[in-house]
């Protein structure tokens, strides 16, 4: 299957200790899912420089975007600006865009630390909203945008267009048979499709028991190809 990989990163303490549900992990997912992307990979680290630096530097080369979250705002704990920057050996340096939204939104009530917040690793290609706080920006293969959940699926928006690629099509079939009963099937499918990703989903609603077999390749013809096989072989 041809495919763009893409890595989910969020930071924050917060997400770690369960004060926060990671929502934006899974918004991303399933909008990079629906751009073409699949993602390999959620992780969630703490707001600490060396953690991030340590964890990126092989993702970063491993994965065809990364997508970052979180840890960009005015606060001490707001790390990821100074982490990415030390991650590309760059320095951080004051960015006109950045600095004008913020001197534009703010309108010389801001503080040094507000201002800080346009404080980017050099070289960073700006997302700005005009209507938000936070810029987004990217930095090579890494795409960073801000924790806030609206905020983040706004800057996402100005991104689509970069990380839209051929999509996945996707075909399901139900069965209240149990899935021992067919998972041999779904080996073989495997085995003989292998441009198919399958999945198995078992659900009990109201007391009645059902599985959804979800079948996704980007390829049209062995889609097909591999439902009408399944559907042959499953019993009614």
């Amino acid at each position: 299957m041809e495919e763009r990989r893409a890595i989910i990163v969020t930071i924050g303490n917060e997400l770690l200790s369960g004060e926060v549900e990671n929502t934006n992990a899974t918004w991303l997912a399933r909008e990079l899912y629906a751009l073409g992307v699949l993602v390999h990979q959620i992780l969630t680290l703490p707001d600490e420089i060396a953690v991030i630096v340590r964890m990126l530097q092989p993702l970063r080369t491993e994965y065809d975007y990364v997508l970052i979250s979180g840890g960009v705002g005015p606060t001490p704990d707001d790390v990821t600006r100074p982490a990415l920057a030390r991650l590309l050996g760059v320095p951080l340096e004051p960015h006109p865009d950045a600095l004008a939204l913020l001197q534009a939104r703010f309108q010389g009530s801001s503080n040094a630390a507000v201002l800080a917040m346009a404080d980017l690793p050099r070289g960073a290609l700006v997302k700005i909203d005009s209507h938000l706080l936070f810029p987004g920006f990217i930095l090579e293969n890494l795409y960073v945008l801000p924790g806030v959940p609206r905020i983040m699926q706004r800057i996402f928006a100005l991104l689509r267009d970069r990380l839209r690629t051929r999509p996945f099509l996707t075909c399901s079939l139900h069965t209240t048979q149990k899935e021992t009963a067919f998972a041999h099937l779904l080996v073989e499918l495997s085995r003989r499709f292998p441009s198919v990703q399958v999945g198995s989903y078992p659900t009990t609603s109201e007391g009645e028991y059902q599985v959804r077999i979800v079948l996704k390749s980007k390829e049209p013809q062995s889609l097909q190809q591999a439902k009408s096989w399944l559907e042959t072989r499953m019993q009614p």
